[in-house]
């Protein structure tokens, strides 16, 4: 029966797509869904985007073994993350008229650093788009007695095609309705395990039986670690091209601003359920070997059978609002700030065509990382190492300066993608994000004060 109620809602979700591509009619349309979004489909969109599946499995899970420590990233980073995107960010980013967070790095810094950083930015996005792939296909291999190969294939292929036909006014639109399922059915999953425990009072004991799971910091942790872990999702994540550009779709500033703050209303309000019931669930689910499954097992266990599919439904929502947004982001990056300048494209319907067939690589792309693991938690991993935090410090740069300077931009951003991977995976260094954003702020200052270096210094002649 799962699987009916799946294809039935996937066929809503492509007729919705197909009904979108009838009025693009130009890049701005396809990238932007025409600058014209209001208040209530912006919000959705930003929290459908952060909102997915790992967000209620992965963090009920987490906090289920580690306590509210396990889930920093889950509502509470990222919630903050919505807030700093509304104070700081989606003003000026709505004001600059950009389409992309590159042409943000035109502006601020040169067209070279314009074109790298697409480049920068797309293997992380890739692999995890890859993660979502893997994830939805594992949904489509649990509810049918089709192979997980299969599996993947169709749901990469669905994917491609959502996301070829609607761009993100497509995008928005469906986060709209996935948005609203989410809510629904963490409403419900909340509403049906309080109950059957014994109501607020039963939770509220289990929770206070023990006390130190509340805590967000973990004991074991130096204060460098612990900043590290929240400057992730606090500040890595606002400067990515899938939050970026819902801001430029709004239809004004206000919009813009209100959307951010209300995303992130709705993002701790919805997050909080999976957190709470993580902090129940050793009472209730106790002794689970991998605490990921806690949430699906919760809900096949308190759910009637109808509702257990909406869930399932609900799961698939969350991967779709995620995995569209990547493929549409990283496709914007690449077709915008290289291809359509490179091959000099001027007609608007053929850049609407080369979008969309940037769309269907990249779909491809991540279907081959989907492909290529066997585990999800593998490609979220890996899309972590590639690191962007010279991203996060040439832009936190480029909107306190009005022109920067472009050579120790590049330096920045490029020892900012390497660092992450070598301080974590090699030197195992306990806060490789700071480390990583430290060494591309101190390469930037470097570089960048050649300038003012004496002209014979500069020449290599001895002072």
């Amino acid at each position: 029966m799962s699987w009916v109620f799946i294809l039935l809602y996937l066929f809503i979700q492509l007729s919705i797509s197909y009904w979108v591509s009838l009025r693009i009619k130009n890049e701005k349309d396809y990238f932007l869904a025409g600058r014209n979004m209001g208040v209530l489909p912006i919000t959705f969109s930003l929290f459908a985007t952060w909102f997915g599946a790992e967000t209620c499995i992965g963090s009920s899970g987490a906090i289920y073994e580690m306590g509210l420590s396990g889930g920093r990233a889950d509502p509470f980073g990222y919630t903050l993350n919505f807030l700093i995107l509304g104070l700081f960010v989606a003003v000026p980013f709505w004001k600059g008229g950009y389409t992309t967070l590159a042409d943000f790095y035109r502006q601020h810094f040169g067209s070279r650093l314009e074109k790298l950083s697409v480049w920068i930015m797309l293997p992380s996005s890739m692999v995890w788009a890859g993660a979502q792939v893997r994830a939805f296909g594992e949904v489509i291999h649990a509810t049918s007695p089709i192979s997980i190969e299969l599996a993947l294939t169709i749901a990469a292929t669905f994917i491609i095609i959502y996301s070829f036909l609607g761009g993100l006014m497509g995008d928005i639109i469906s986060d709209v309705i996935q948005g609203t399922i989410l809510i629904v059915t963490i409403t419900l999953i909340f509403i049906l395990v309080v109950s059957q425990i014994g109501g607020f009072e039963a939770a509220y004991n289990m929770i206070m039986a023990e006390p130190e799971r509340l805590s967000l910091l973990r004991g074991d942790e130096h204060v460098i670690q612990r900043v590290d872990r929240w400057l992730i999702p606090v500040i890595g994540a606002v400067f990515t091209q899938e939050l970026i550009s819902r801001t430029l779709a709004a239809k004004n500033v206000s919009v813009a601003r209100k959307a951010s703050f209300s995303a992130g209303l709705m993002y701790l309000a919805l997050g909080s359920v999976p957190a709470f019931l993580g902090l129940i669930g050793p009472k209730i689910l106790p002794g689970l070997e991998n605490s990921e499954t806690f949430l699906p097992l919760l809900a096949e266990k308190f759910l009637p059978g109808y509702l257990y599919i909406l869930f399932t439904g609900a799961m698939i929502a969350a991967i779709l609002s995620t995995v569209d947004s990547i493929i549409l982001a990283q496709s914007a990056l690449v077709t915008h700030n290289f291809l359509i300048p490179f091959f000099k494209i001027q007609n608007e319907k053929r850049k609407v065509h080369v979008a969309r067939m940037t769309v269907v690589t990249a779909g491809i792309i991540a279907y081959l990382f989907a492909l290529s693991s066997d585990r999800i938690y593998d490609l979220v991993m890996m899309a972590e190492s590639l690191g962007t935090a010279g991203i996060v410090v040439v832009t936190i740069i480029g909107m306190i300066y009005k022109k920067g300077d472009e050579w120790g931009a590049i330096s920045a951003m490029i020892v900012g993608f390497i660092a992450m991977p070598v301080y974590r995976d090699y030197l195992n260094l306990g806060a490789p994000f700071f480390m990583s954003m430290a060494s591309s702020l101190l390469v930037y200052v470097l570089v960048a004060s050649r300038k003012y270096l004496p002209l014979k210094f500069k020449r290599g002649a001895v002072l």
